[in-house]
C-alpha cells in the first residue's frame, strides 16, 4: 500500500478572507485524482481602503500565485466590457503577467469574445502566451452575450 502524505496550508486572500486547503501529495496511483481550479474575474478596484487604482489586478495576481502554491491546477479569467463588475477588458494581458509569476498553473480564457477582436492578432497573442507559458494556455473563445 502506498503511503499518502498530507499537507495543510493557509493563505490570505485580498479581501481579508482566509483560505485553507488540505491535500495529499500525488502518488503513482493518482493519475485520475480530482483537480481544482479557479473561475472568475478581476477588477481594477480593491477592497482595501485607500488602495491605488489597479490594486485589484495586483490582488488577483497575488491570489492566483497563492492558489498555485496551495495546489490549484488552473485559473480561468472572464472578459467583460462596460459591465462594472469584475471587469477585465484585456484578459490576455493579465494572463501574460500571471504566466510570468507562476510555473504550473494552467491559464484559461472563458471566453475571449471574438466579435470584439481581430482574429489574426488574437490568435497570435494566444500562441505567444502559450509558448511563453510553456504550453499552459487553455484558450476559450465565444460570440459573447449581452442582455438588454
Amino acid at each position: 500500500m502506498l503511503e499518502s502524505h498530507v499537507a495543510t496550508r493557509i493563505g490570505w486572500l485580498s479581501q481579508g478572507v482566509v483560505l485553507a486547503i488540505r491535500w495529499r501529495l500525488p502518488t503513482e496511483m493518482d493519475e485520475q485524482a480530482m483537480q481544482f481550479g479557479i473561475f472568475g474575474g478581476a477588477q481594477a478596484g480593491s477592497a482595501c481602503r485607500g488602495a491605488i487604482t489597479g490594486q485589484g489586478f495586483h490582488d488577483f495576481i497575488d491570489f492566483n500565485v497563492e492558489a498555485e502554491a496551495l495546489g490549484y491546477r488552473s485559473t480561468f479569467l472572464v472578459e467583460h466590457h462596460f459591465t462594472g463588475w469584475h471587469q477585465v477588458s484585456a484578459p490576455m494581458t493579465l494572463l501574460t503577467w500571471l504566466a510570468a509569476r507562476t510555473r504550473t498553473l494552467r491559464l484559461g480564457t472563458a471566453v475571449m469574445v471574438l466579435p470584439w477582436h481581430n482574429p489574426v492578432i488574437l490568435a497570435e497573442q494566444a500562441a505567444t502566451l502559450d509558448l511563453m507559458s510553456g504550453g499552459r494556455l487553455d484558450f476559450g473563445v465565444g460570440k459573447g452575450c449581452r442582455h438588454s
